[in-house]
Formats: structure tokens, sequence, C-alpha cells
């Protein structure tokens, strides 16, 4: 049986925005899972976008990618981002690119000016 490849994994259902086309902020948000927790994910991924909620509300991120980076050697990884956290991100970043130093980060944009912040639900 072949192995999976390519992996979609929401690491936290918090999020800092209410926008009109998802419904995870009226979640709740649930505990999180340990960064040792994704030592279980499949050793075969090579790619792997990491979503939420906003990924970028967990404080251990850095750490959860980095167990990650190192179960799956080396995949490329992709954090999907509101982008809403600007400095949170960059010091995240910082971390992060020092375990993995190709990974990218993808940031949402439905519109722009007010329109953008009316369907994110942050106006």
């Amino acid at each position: 049986m072949p192995q999976p490849s390519y992996a979609i994994i929401a690491v936290t259902f918090k999020c800092n925005a209410k926008c009109i086309m998802c419904d995870i902020w009226k979640r709740e948000s649930g505990q999180e899972m340990e960064p040792s927790f994704y030592q279980r994910v499949p050793s075969s991924l090579r790619e792997i976008n990491i979503t939420g909620g906003e990924p970028f509300l967990r404080e251990d991120l850095p750490e959860v990618i980095e167990v990650i980076h190192n179960r799956c050697d080396s995949p490329r990884i992709v954090i999907s981002s509101n982008g809403l956290l600007s400095e949170r991100i960059e010091d995240s970043m910082n971390r992060i690119v020092k375990v993995d130093p190709k990974i990218a980060v993808r940031i949402s944009i439905d519109a722009v000016g007010k329109k953008h912040d009316e369907l994110r639900g942050i106006s």
C-alpha cells in the first residue's frame, strides 16, 4: 500500500479572525496537541501544509515545525496564515528558519482595503 506524501495538518482551532467563509472561530478551540504528538505523522510525507485556525497563535509553533521537519526528513512545509500577527509571525519565523530555511508562509488575501477586513471579520 502506498504511503502518503502530502498532508494538511491543522495545528490549532484558535483563530484571531472571523472570516465569513470559515466558521472555525465559532468552534471550541479545545486542547492543542503537544509538539511531541507530531512524531506520529507518517515519515513518508514530502509536502505539508500547516494550517488551523491561525497557526501563529501557537507559541510553540517552532517546536511543532521542528518535530515534523525531523520526522519527515526535510519535507516542503508551508504555513498558511491570515497574516494578521506580523510581529508574532516574524518572531516565530526567525526561529523556524534555523530548522528549515526553505519553509514558506502563505498569506490569504481575499480583497484589498476595507473589503478584505470585512471578509475577514476584522473591521
